[in-house]
């Protein structure tokens, strides 16, 4: 059974660090969404894992937060467990 790219996306990726860096950053949703050019309601999506940005939008995202793509691909508010 083949799976498409965003599936797996979906699966390997639970959430983005999308808020936190927004947040280190004091942008706000609206603040955000407005330099990406879309609706206030995409970035509340994201931030809340029930949908995620097109891979050219990370590029643009991460330019805004002052942070890389690989920085939003790591979810860093769960604390590993030793």
């Amino acid at each position: 059974m083949s799976m498409s790219k965003s599936h797996i996306f979906e699966k390997e990726v639970k959430r983005l660090s999308i808020k936190s860096k927004r947040e280190q950053c004091n942008i706000t949703q609206k603040q955000l969404a407005e330099e990406l050019g879309l609706d206030q309601s995409a970035i509340c999506l994201w931030e809340t894992g029930k949908t995620y940005p097109r891979g050219k939008l990370l590029t643009k995202i991460a330019k805004i937060l002052g942070c890389t793509v690989d920085d939003l691909l790591v979810d860093n508010t769960e604390v590993p467990t030793d």
